[in-house]
């Protein structure tokens, strides 16, 4: 991403200068594994209580003194006073970066939802007397990902913690849930096999107003990225399903009955694969499913990139918050119902060969695919040139729909022989 490029052009060191802060001479020593310390820039120190390190080639600073810790786009932040989005824009502007041109999808950098990350400094390396040779050296423990870089929880619909997903560098995932003690499990059990499993931020979705949208993403990051497009009165609704993309249970149908949601889909193989499951888990759930991609919101946009890094973008060009969220929402209004498979659920082939027909289940593909909707026992269709909805007053020609799309199938014509 371009903060990488940002970072490779202008060092820690000399972006500390660019920003006018003292004692800049000092990181001239910043290396992997060695902590910098030196009087906080931010208030009177005369006991040099600030420090700086670098862990995985990217450097990080805590001042032990108020607590504060952050990264280089944190330390933009203080030494400016201005918030994630122009300090972002001051990077670019010190380092010569040109953001399109320089941008790759998907990696690295702070969002504009969270304004900073950081990790603990290098631990000093104290001399220890080497072992005699008839001691056994003693292997070291350590987790082999390290600490999670990201930790975030799924809760229940009571507001319990039911699991978690934790993110670490390179970029990887692992699931946990807390253990029954009673039952003699660990503090921590690393696998939800077996067990109940929930969509991320469940009890805000309860919660929510059931007429708005539910914008359903690919992954934590988006959903919590998504956050920063609220507005006062029109709050953001956002998810996401554990473990990745497609990754459907039965059980999430429930938390999405009767709503309105949008599936927002990676733009990758991967991604795309995923809406579409999903999509067709909540058609006959969900009042309407759509799904949007990056051609929906951003076609203009790097191939591969996904709607964290649309944000980003629209934050490091000073793209008004409301701006993208009018964007976003006129994308998931024109999203395109889902599209059904009708011989598949709704009609079964009975044991002679004729087809019964699942009429409500029908029903609801009927006003998922053909804009319908249905009130009174009776399908009623927009009528655009008047401005009106008109009732469809027969329904033989459901009848005609099923047969046609059958008849499309191989050997569709064999089975049909009646339906009621």
């Amino acid at each position: 991403m371009s903060l990488d490029t940002c970072r490779q052009r202008l060092g820690f060191a000399a972006l500390w200068s660019k920003l006018g802060l003292p004692n800049g001479e000092k990181l001239d020593k910043l290396g992997a594994g060695r902590e910098v310390k030196l009087c906080s820039p931010f208030r009177e120190d005369r006991n040099p209580s600030f420090s700086v390190w670098i862990s995985d080639g990217k450097a990080f600073w805590k001042d032990h003194g108020t607590g504060n810790a952050g990264d280089d786009v944190r330390l933009i932040e203080m030494a400016r006073n201005c918030d994630n989005k122009a300090a972002i824009e001051i990077y670019h502007e010190l380092a010569g970066v040109d953001w399109k041109k320089d941008f790759q999808p998907g990696k690295g950098g702070s969002k504009g939802f969270k304004t900073s990350e950081w990790s603990k400094p290098p631990a000093k390396k104290e001399a220890k007397p080497k072992p005699a040779k008839s001691e056994a050296k003693p292997k070291a423990r350590r987790a082999p990902l390290g600490e999670p870089v990201e930790v975030y929880d799924y809760q229940d619909e009571k507001g319990q913690l039911a699991h978690q997903t934790l993110r670490y560098e390179p970029k990887t995932f692992r699931q946990r849930r807390p253990g029954n003690k009673a039952a003699g499990e660990a503090e921590w059990v690393w696998t939800l096999k077996d067990a109940p499993v929930f969509p991320y931020r469940l009890p805000e979705l309860l919660a929510s107003d059931k007429t708005r949208p539910v914008f359903l993403c690919e992954g934590e990051k988006d959903a919590l990225n998504l956050l920063c497009l609220e507005l006062p009165g029109q709050p953001m609704i956002v998810t996401t399903l554990p473990m990745g993309a497609g990754k459907w249970r039965d059980s999430f149908g429930q938390y999405f009955q009767g709503r309105w949601v949008v599936i927002i889909a990676d733009d990758d193989e991967p991604g795309e694969k995923g809406a579409a499951k999903v999509a067709k888990e909540l058609v006959g759930v969900a009042d309407r499913v759509g799904i949007i991609t990056k051609e929906d919101f951003w076609p203009d946009g790097p191939e591969g990139s996904d709607i964290s890094d649309w944000l980003e973008w629209g934050w490091s060009q000073d793209i008004l918050t409301d701006t993208q969220l009018a964007e976003l929402s006129a994308a998931a209004v024109a999203a395109e119902p889902c599209g059904v498979e009708w011989y598949e659920g709704a009609v079964e082939v009975g044991e002679r060969g004729g087809l019964k027909v699942m009429e409500d289940l029908v029903a609801r593909h009927l006003v998922a695919s053909e804009g319908l909707i249905y009130c009174g026992d009776h399908f009623w269709k927009y009528n655009a040139t008047d401005g009106r909805w008109d009732k469809l007053r027969e329904k033989t020609w459901i009848k005609r729909k099923i047969r046609r799309v059958l008849a499309a199938q191989p050997r569709g014509g064999e089975v049909i022989t009646d339906s009621r």
